[in-house]
């Protein structure tokens, strides 16, 4: 072979098919420069076996081995795993946090404070019309913004109980939608293991389906906590909290059997609860069964509690008739809190003003005896004591001996759970806000290593094309050279 006239050109031949493929991996970079996920690929060269000119007795100066041209590798994708796993890491991080800041956000536009909206204006509204009661006890008008003060108090303790209770079934709906992206991509990760298996069993490099799989296992880390191993026969296996969502070929879903808000996820294959842990689908998790229940069990608490005690004192009461006063409140238990647990869930959205006070002014009772005289403020201010008085306890904690660990007025009480909230919202924010930073810095390392440089690849494209242009010339070359001999010479024939 090495003594072959043809020898050049198989040389020439195998850098023109070379340079060609290189060129075509050039290509095919600059195509997918915009494509999210996509990883920048180059084609591996090496030199191909020499060719060991056989001799038995070889002479000085004679070399024992000619090089036969060039032979290509693989094509290699760029990527980094380290950066890949930083990457998902922070990825979880910012879903929790970038969902908690949007569903707090919605619940700070609800409670609307510190606004004149807002229900803390409400109370100052009603405590304000109490004391003018109390101040003139036989006026019709003091009465009548007593009523309407209660009115509106009841009215926007119902309506953001509704609000946030609608905004908690909306959060079960958006675990639905996040369930079934999950299972998706889960699909497709099984899907695309088969394929890449596959091909990596006949000897191919199937980069581009690694890249396709790698990105969808980026956007499932934002969706869950998802960890994944990689096997040496390219098959992927992905766990969420601890049990396999891609087992090989196989994909394992997860669902919720009802759209309750109470309603667990689960593994279907199992039928027994998924640990999920951060993500989007975490914190929609931690928001619905923790955050907003408590939210709302704190405006139940108000109305349970503050409502029940009000309805106690005015009880003791006597209205411009002369009899005993009766429940200012409906929809609240008849003992004093906290008598019955139970009884507190959804007294918010159950609280109205009584009808017979709706219907009858005079049966508000501000007198503290009977018969009632017109100067009789008593029951009035005592009324009026109860928003800075009374205690409101804090809902029930099983872990905490005792279960109350303070107790606080009416304003207090609502200060708390307002403090409460902003702090988890500027925290939310915060959090939300670093890791998006950190996110793009890791992107950006990520980018530096399988992103597509323009000039780099058109550099590249010079390269291949002048090295596609010599190695034709060698072709040429050795056509000429056997031009010569065969019909130049006339060697070949005789």
């Amino acid at each position: 072979m090495g003594n072959s006239p043809f020898f050049g050109i198989e040389i020439g031949l195998r850098a023109l098919q070379a340079q060609q493929r290189a060129l075509d991996v050039v290509g095919h970079n600059i195509a997918n420069a915009n494509t999210p996920g996509y990883s920048r690929q180059r084609l591996e060269l090496t030199a191909s076996d020499p060719y060991t000119v056989p001799s038995a007795m070889r002479p000085g100066g004679v070399p024992g081995q000619v090089g036969t041209g060039v032979t290509e590798e693989a094509v290699r994708r760029f990527r980094d795993t380290f950066l890949d796993r930083q990457y998902r890491n922070e990825n979880n991080s910012y879903g929790t946090w970038a969902t908690r800041e949007q569903v707090l956000g919605q619940v700070e536009a609800i409670f609307m404070e510190p606004t004149d909206n807002g229900l803390r204006a409400t109370i100052d509204k009603f405590w304000q019309a109490v004391q003018d009661l109390a101040n003139d006890p036989d006026g019709s008008s003091a009465r009548s913004l007593v009523r309407q003060r209660a009115v509106e108090f009841t009215s926007t303790l119902s309506h953001m109980y509704k609000q946030i209770a609608d905004l908690r079934d909306n959060t079960t709906s958006d675990m639905g939608a996040k369930i079934k992206e999950i299972n998706t991509v889960v699909e497709q990760v099984a899907s695309l293991n088969r394929q890449i298996s596959q091909a990596m069993a006949v000897g191919d490099t199937p980069n581009d389906l690694m890249d396709k799989r790698d990105l969808l296992v980026d956007n499932l880390t934002k969706r869950v906590d998802a960890r994944e191993v990689l096997q040496p026969n390219g098959i992927l296996n992905v766990y969420i909290g601890g049990v396999p969502a891609v087992e090989g070929f196989d994909a394992h879903h997860l669902k919720m059997e009802t759209e309750q808000v109470t309603a667990p996820v689960i593994w279907d294959h199992l039928n027994r609860p998924a640990a999920i842990n951060g993500g989007d689908l975490g914190a929609l998790i931690g928001l619905r069964d923790n955050d907003l229940t408590n939210y709302l069990d704190q405006l139940d608490w108000i109305a349970y509690q503050f409502g029940a005690a009000f309805n106690a004192q005015h009880r003791q009461g006597f209205d411009l008739n002369s009899n005993p006063g009766g429940d200012f409140f409906d929809g609240l238990p008849v003992g004093t809190p906290p008598d019955s647990f139970a009884e507190h869930v959804g007294a918010a959205s159950r609280i109205t003003v009584s009808a017979a006070i709706m219907s009858d002014l005079n049966l508000i009772a501000s007198a503290a005896s009977a018969p009632v005289k017109v100067e009789d403020r008593g029951n009035a201010e005592k009324l009026s004591d109860l928003f800075r008085d009374a205690k409101l306890f804090p809902p029930p904690d099983p872990a905490a001996t005792p279960p109350y660990v303070y107790t606080a007025p009416l304003s207090d009480y609502y200060i708390s759970v307002t403090s409460r909230l902003g702090v988890d919202s500027q925290a939310a924010q915060r959090l939300a806000g670093n890791q998006e930073l950190l996110l793009k810095s890791i992107d950006n390392q990520r980018t530096g290593v399988s992103g597509v440089s323009l000039d780099e690849e058109m550099v590249n494209m010079i390269k291949y094309q002048n090295a596609y242009s010599a190695a034709a010339r060698i072709v040429t070359t050795v056509d000429e050279m056997l031009d010569t001999i065969i019909n130049r010479l006339g060697i070949v024939g005789r």
